[in-house]
């Protein structure tokens, strides 16, 4: 068995409640970028064990808050979101340089929320650690990497005077959808 490690980077787009502009558990986030770095151990010919860490950086949509609060300001204008996931990746018998695989992972999330400022008065939201899974495809030409994948988690949000989760326990999901340029060594 043969061991290779992937590094991807590209576009990250925020989903359901995380990208979401009203409802209680809204999260603002608009598109970003992340980096992503796996390794890949081969244990059949169609089947391989991969564990990944990915970072995620989403903005806060600063101006769509502004309409909802007024004298509003963001000390930090963006979300980070870590992923660490272990998983399998498969996909049909390479013959070329050329080869499809399908992954699923399950792991952790870990996210740190940007502070609020209205009023003069700091909103914040305690950084959380949540379950997570992941779900993904993509086409590998030589060292090249082409891929999307999804991932979701399931964070509670709890924080003092938060304007975004109404200062309360807030569970809620947190999905985005990766659009992967990478390459493999191995």
């Amino acid at each position: 068995p043969s061991i290779k490690v992937k590094f991807h980077s590209g576009i990250s787009l925020p989903m359901g409640d995380f990208a979401s502009t009203s409802g209680g558990t809204s999260g603002f986030a608009t598109s970003g970028f992340f980096g992503f770095v796996e390794g890949i151990k081969s244990m059949t010919e169609n089947l391989n064990l991969t564990l990944s860490l990915a970072i995620s950086i989403n903005q806060l949509d600063v101006e769509t808050l502004d309409k909802r609060t007024f004298n509003f300001t963001a000390s930090t204008e963006s979300y980070y979101t870590t992923w660490l996931l272990a998983g399998v990746q498969g996909g049909p018998e390479r013959e070329t340089d050329f080869e499809i695989y399908f992954s699923a992972n399950l792991g952790l999330l870990y996210v740190s929320f940007p502070d609020i400022i209205v009023n003069n008065t700091t909103h914040s939201t305690d950084e959380t650690i949540a379950f997570a899974f992941g779900i993904g495809t993509g086409v590998e030409v030589g060292r090249l990497n082409f891929g999307i994948k999804y991932l979701h988690g399931f964070p509670n949000y709890s924080g003092t005077g938060n304007v975004l989760y109404s200062g309360r326990d807030e569970s809620s999901s947190l999905g985005i959808l990766l659009l992967m340029l990478g390459v493999s060594f191995g």
